[in-house]
Order: structure tokens, then C-alpha cells, then sequence
């Protein structure tokens, strides 16, 4: 008799044992599993915050949806800009006035924009990857989890 109830309760010692490691080991694994989850969704968000100002640095505004953003990212290109700051002398009112415009003459500065080519903004965003056509998926979504 003695002997059975040693087994017994080497059983429901390991039993409690397992009950003790699976209880806090639980919350851990959750945790990693959450992190990893919150990694993709901060990445996914960050893609979308991208990708509305280029929408809003090209268009002026933002966009209201997923598929008008992706519609944009597919068709926009932004412009390569060359500026550049120049000064000339304003010859009529040198001339007015009697002034040179090596001692203090009017003198007026522009700034010239040359337009180089344009690039696609999905190609300067995104690298020549299609992760813009997903990135408002939830990783639970990807994964096959629901709620």
C-alpha cells in the first residue's frame, strides 16, 4: 500500500510541477508572440505614414482609404529638383539712380528650380518591393488568428 501511494503522489507532484511551469511560462511565450506582432504592426504603420505624405507632399491633402493610397503609390511619381540661389543686378534701377552695382546697387536674388526627371514614389519609398499592397494587414490577419 505504501508503495502505491508513493506513486500517487509522485504523480501529482509532477503533475503540480507542470501545472507551475506551464502557468508561468504561459505569459512569457505571450509576451514573445505579442512583441513579434507589435514589430510587424509598428512596420506596417510606419509604411503608411510613409506612404500619406508622400500623398499629401504631392497631392496637398491626405488620402481616405487604403485602396486610393494604393491606387496612388501605383501611379505617382515625384520630380527630382535641382535648386539653385543666383543674385543679378537690377540694370534699370542702377541706371535710374545712377548707382553701380559693384558699390552697393541694387542687387536681386532668385532661386531657379530645374526639374531632372521623376521617380517613382512607390521605388523611393518602398525600395521595388509590392509591400505597399499590404501593409494595412494585421499580422493576426496573416497568421490565420481572428480576434
Amino acid at each position: 500500500m505504501k508503495l502505491i501511494l508513493q506513486l500517487v503522489l509522485w504523480v501529482l507532484i509532477i503533475f503540480l510541477g507542470w501545472k507551475l511551469y506551464s502557468s508561468i511560462i504561459g505569459p512569457v511565450e505571450f509576451n514573445e508572440k505579442r512583441d513579434a506582432r507589435y514589430a510587424k504592426v509598428i512596420k506596417n504603420l510606419k509604411d503608411v505614414r510613409a506612404a500619406e505624405l508622400a500623398h499629401k507632399e504631392i497631392t496637398g491633402k491626405f488620402t481616405g482609404s487604403f485602396d486610393s493610397l494604393v491606387r496612388f503609390l501605383d501611379t505617382a511619381q515625384f520630380a527630382n529638383v535641382q535648386r539653385r540661389d543666383t543674385s543679378y543686378a537690377d540694370e534699370k534701377k542702377n541706371k535710374a539712380y545712377g548707382l553701380d552695382a559693384k558699390t552697393g546697387g541694387y542687387i536681386l536674388e532668385a532661386v531657379l528650380l530645374d526639374t531632372l526627371g521623376f521617380t517613382a514614389v512607390r521605388d523611393s519609398i518602398f525600395g521595388g518591393t509590392d509591400r505597399y499592397k499590404t501593409m494595412m494587414n494585421l499580422p493576426l490577419e496573416q497568421e490565420g488568428i481572428t480576434g
